[in-house]
């Protein structure tokens, strides 16, 4: 089970003890990704290929799904 706290600013705080700052979990698949991508996919489903999941608040151990999107990676020319 994961531990959060909420912030003053509605931020869903993962609660972590280590330098890192980026909290990651294993998914389902066995990749170890993001806590805030876990709590993304289950809420609006798998992040698309091409994609990576972004913070709009600027809280890296924020996990709250609606203060995240998806972002598009630009493809270079190849």
């Amino acid at each position: 089970m994961y531990r959060t706290t909420t912030s003053k600013v509605g931020c869903w705080l993962y609660d972590i003890d280590n330098e890192d700052r980026h909290p990651r979990a294993m998914n389902d698949e066995g990749k170890v990704v993001t806590v805030a991508t876990i709590v993304w996919e289950a809420c609006h489903g798998p992040v698309p290929d091409g994609a990576q999941l972004t913070s709009t608040c600027g809280i890296t151990l924020c996990v709250r799904p609606d203060h995240h999107e998806v972002k598009h990676l630009a493809r270079s020319a190849a």
